[in-house]
């Protein structure tokens, strides 16, 4: 079985730069033996302590997260592991169709690695012959969330989501002088 790698990007547009910093992109890939999620902020901000969860639960090809051989999954059952960056994953079991991600800080041009095994629900003859396509990913619920604000997109036909993310959600330099509470 192939596994499938996902993505998130945070890119800025020049229509969304006039109302927020960032968007984040999330997209899956099927890569072989194991599927990747590479986050990576491309946008004018840096994000600090934030959560990515994703919903495959509404996916069109009924994706869930293979963790263990007997399992829900068709195939080659992997672990989800952080390959690279400061990130942690909540604990997955096998047949979830839910994964939440902790970024404890993702500056522009900063690119992580999150590793899992995707499938798609299979059973008999065609559950040894599962590879994740882009449309299959459809549907997917995508979050994006702060300790005050969060974000959400929908995976679409090309196997990714963008969340336009609020200027609240950038991070404050550290040379950034402190916030003085008004009275």
């Amino acid at each position: 079985m192939r596994q499938i790698a996902l993505c998130l990007a945070t890119t800025t547009s020049p229509a969304a730069a006039l109302s927020q910093n960032a968007e984040v992109s999330v997209m899956i890939r099927d890569t072989d033996p194991r599927d990747r999620n590479y986050i990576r902020n491309t946008g004018r901000c840096a994000l600090a302590y934030d959560v990515l969860g994703l919903d495959f639960a509404t996916s069109a090809g009924h994706i869930l997260i293979d963790t263990a051989y007997g399992g829900a999954g068709t195939k080659d059952p992997m672990p989800v592991e952080v390959e690279s960056g400061p990130l942690s994953v909540h604990p997955v079991l096998d047949g979830d169709r839910k994964i939440v991600v902790d970024i404890e800080g993702l500056a522009p041009g900063q690119s992580d690695v999150v590793a899992l095994n995707v499938d798609k629900e299979a059973s008999g003859w065609f559950a040894s012959r599962v590879r994740i396509l882009n449309d299959h990913l459809e549907g997917t619920g995508a979050r994006f969330a702060s300790m005050l604000q969060d974000a959400r997109g929908v995976f679409d036909a090309s196997g990714a989501a963008v969340i336009g993310l609020p200027q609240g959600m950038c991070a404050r330099p550290a040379d950034a002088p402190p916030i003085v509470p008004m009275n």
